[in-house]
């Protein structure tokens, strides 16, 4: 169960962290807000605004241009992005000095007066303090999985402990074999690539699903096999779950 847990929120958090489709879309004032927000290439979940789009918008000296990125400002205070706090200011610059003393649009208004500045180090604080919690929690669960293991090695709790630890990391070694089987497949044609039909889309994903739960039950007898010897229990528990363990980890540094 530990090393199921720890597999599926790696799981989560490595699908949540895939950059954007967009990374390199067009980064003009007047970009969309996905465009000009994205997420950034790291294993925990973060935004960014587009510097580009930042340099823009301190540049230009033209109301309409700022009113164009509201939306965009918008979208990084919902999604707490790097940068929002330098775009709040070059957005909500009302231009006079610049030689432009026309008023704001009622929308870039509003959103000036609404959207609060400097959040952003509360945002950072909170991430951090999440990120340490992750840790603290797999630590102790990883800790506790060995120690069970240890303490009660002449039980059979002890053995259902280690057996449990090899079915997480059979599933990643089943995932990754049949994914390169699917890869492998889909070699035979590289001008299709990212250019999948439904159907090949369901087997890829099929293939992702089977390579876990072979993969799983296969560690799962494995680690039941070895774990027959009650000195190799604690050992095998932390050779198992120490891959899953440290991807954890990783997972929670941007």
């Amino acid at each position: 169960m530990l090393g199921a847990v720890l597999v599926t929120a790696s799981v989560l958090t490595l699908v949540a962290a895939q950059p954007s489709a967009n990374a390199g879309a067009d980064t003009a004032p007047g970009a969309r807000p996905v465009e000009a927000v994205r997420r950034r290439s790291t294993p925990w979940e973060s935004w960014e605004v587009d510097a580009a789009v930042i340099s823009a918008a301190e540049a230009t000296e033209a109301a309409e241009a700022r009113d164009q990125l509201v939306p965009a400002l918008i979208t990084a205070h919902s999604r707490q992005a790097t940068g929002y706090d330098r775009l709040r200011a070059a957005v909500c610059a009302d231009g006079k000095g610049k030689g432009d003393g026309e008023e704001m649009s009622p929308a870039r208004s509003k959103a000036c007066s609404t959207l609060s500045a400097g959040l952003e180090e509360g945002w950072r604080r909170r991430d951090r303090t999440e990120q340490w919690v992750v840790r603290a929690v797999a630590t102790a669960a990883y800790a506790g999985a060995i120690k069970g293991a240890a303490v009660e090695r002449d039980a059979s709790v002890s053995r259902g402990i280690s057996t449990a630890a090899g079915v997480p990391m059979g599933a990643v070694v089943g995932i990754v074999a049949f994914g390169a089987l699917g890869m492998v497949v889909g070699a035979e044609n590289p001008a299709k690539l990212g250019h999948y039909s439904r159907r090949e889309k369901v087997v890829a994903a099929s293939l992702v699903i089977g390579g876990a739960i072979a993969g799983g039950l296969a560690g799962g007898w494995e680690a039941h096999r070895l774990g027959a010897s009650p000195s190799a229990r604690a050992p095998l528990t932390a050779a198992a779950l120490a891959p899953v363990y440290v991807t954890t980890l990783v997972m929670t540094f941007d």
